[in-house]
C-alpha cells in the first residue's frame, strides 16, 4: 500500500520502483525475450475519463517500437488477452474474450484490434460482484463459453465443463467491458472495426479506458490525479 503509491504518491513509487526494477533491467538474462509492464489502475476523480499511464519495458520490445507512444485503446483485460494470443491458450469467457491486444503481440501474432471511439467512455466504476463490500451481487457474471478468444482457442475446457453452453450475462465480445444489466458504464459509443476484424457494433458504456504503450519508455495519457498504482507483470514471450 506504500510502496505502490496507493497510500503514498507517485513519487514515492518510482523511488521504489527504481530500485526493484533497475538492476533487474541491466540484467540481460532477465530481459532476454521479457515483456514487463508497469500501470495503474484508475485516478480518483470519477469524472473524469480514466486513461491510466503505463509503460511497456525489457527484451521483448522491438528496438524500433523503444521510446514510441502507441494510441491503442486496451482495458486491464487486455493483458491477459496478450497473455492468451501470444501462447495459443483459450479464454477465460469474460472480458478478455474481445479486448484488445497489446500491440507488439498483435503485430507477431497477427491479431486485429478494434478501433474504439473513447468520446464518452470512462471506464472508472467496478462493477459490485460477489467480493464487492457495499453493493452485494451473490452470483458471480456467467461467462460466454462460445467465445472464441484471442487466440481463437474458444474458451478454457474447466471454464465450459463448470458453466455448459451459455451466452453469457454479458456482452463480453466488446473491446471494452460495459455493464448493461448493473448499470455500470453504460451508455456508449460506437467501435469501428471490430476485434480481429470482426464488427462490434455499438458499445454501451458511459466510459474511456486506457490507451496503451509500447516500447522501452512509452506512455500513456494521464487524466487526472491517480489513486492506486504500480501493477508489475513479467510476460516472458
Amino acid at each position: 500500500m506504500t510502496n505502490d503509491a496507493h497510500d503514498t504518491n507517485v513519487t514515492f513509487a518510482s523511488v521504489w520502483e527504481r530500485g526493484f526494477l533497475g538492476q533487474l533491467l541491466n540484467n540481460t538474462y532477465f530481459t532476454n525475450n521479457t515483456l514487463i509492464l508497469l500501470t495503474f489502475d484508475e485516478d480518483e476523480t470519477y469524472t473524469e475519463q480514466n486513461k491510466v499511464f503505463s509503460i511497456l519495458l525489457g527484451g521483448a520490445i522491438p528496438s524500433n517500437l523503444k521510446g514510441t507512444t502507441d494510441n491503442t485503446f486496451y482495458t486491464h483485460y487486455s493483458t491477459i488477452a496478450s497473455v492468451s494470443a501470444n501462447w495459443g491458450l483459450p479464454s477465460l469467457g469474460r472480458w478478455d474474450a474481445g479486448a484488445n491486444v497489446f500491440e507488439v503481440v498483435a503485430n507477431k501474432t497477427g491479431y486485429k484490434n478494434a478501433i474504439v471511439n473513447t468520446t464518452n467512455i470512462f471506464l472508472n466504476q467496478s462493477y459490485p460482484g460477489p467480493l464487492s463490500d457495499n453493493l452485494y451481487i451473490p452470483v458471480w457474471p456467467v461467462p460466454d463459453t462460445s467465445a472464441k478468444g484471442a487466440a481463437g482457442k474458444g474458451v478454457l475446457s474447466s471454464i465450459v465443463s463448470t458453466w455448459g453452453n451459455n451466452s453469457g450475462t454479458y456482452n463480453y465480445t466488446n473491446a471494452y467491458p460495459y455493464d448493461l444489466g448493473a448499470g455500470i458504464n453504460a451508455g456508449g459509443t460506437p467501435v469501428s472495426g471490430g476485434v480481429n476484424g470482426s464488427n462490434s457494433g455499438t458499445s454501451t458504456g458511459s466510459a474511456p479506458a486506457t490507451t496503451s504503450s509500447k516500447g522501452s519508455a512509452a506512455t500513456l495519457a494521464v487524466s487526472g490525479p491517480l489513486a492506486a498504482v504500480a501493477g508489475l507483470l513479467a510476460l516472458l514471450l
